[in-house]
């Protein structure tokens, strides 16, 4: 997809592509003021694409894409703790995931923040996908 198509796909749809960075655009919407996702271009061809995922929504049903299409990961790193001190009780962790297959790179990246605050559970667990491919750009 070229840029020019690009930007015509997403007016088609009712949002904007704004110019980001070099190489880059914004997809997003006037009203609400509200980027959605963050796309890449190596002179005219398309060559990535990342978005945040809302974790409870969206999480499980762009995972099961990935894996139906991709299969296994081929690399997953996690790290993550019960904090001590001022945050004591909290559990922090944060997790990506890597796949491949030919020149094609997938990732999703999570970070989970659960900690008690005033007698209730404050949650944030912020997740994002990122599709690309080898960049000739970067050769």
């Amino acid at each position: 997809m070229s840029m020019q198509q690009f930007v015509f796909a997403a007016s088609a749809q009712g949002l904007m592509a704004q110019p980001g960075e070099p190489g880059y655009f914004y997809l997003g919407s006037a009203f609400p003021p509200l980027i959605l996702s963050r796309v890449g271009f190596c002179g005219d061809i398309l060559v990535s694409y990342s978005r945040n995922i809302q974790s409870d929504v969206d999480y499980a049903r762009v995972l099961a894409g990935i894996f139906s299409v991709y299969g296994a990961p081929g690399k997953m790193q996690f790290s993550g703790d019960i904090e001590p001190g001022i945050a004591a009780g909290a559990f922090r962790a944060t997790g990506n995931t890597l796949w491949a297959r030919g020149a094609d790179r997938v990732s999703m990246a999570s970070a989970f923040d659960w900690r008690l605050y005033q007698g209730r559970l404050f949650r944030q667990q912020p997740a994002s996908v990122t599709f690309e491919t080898l960049n000739p750009c970067n050769l």
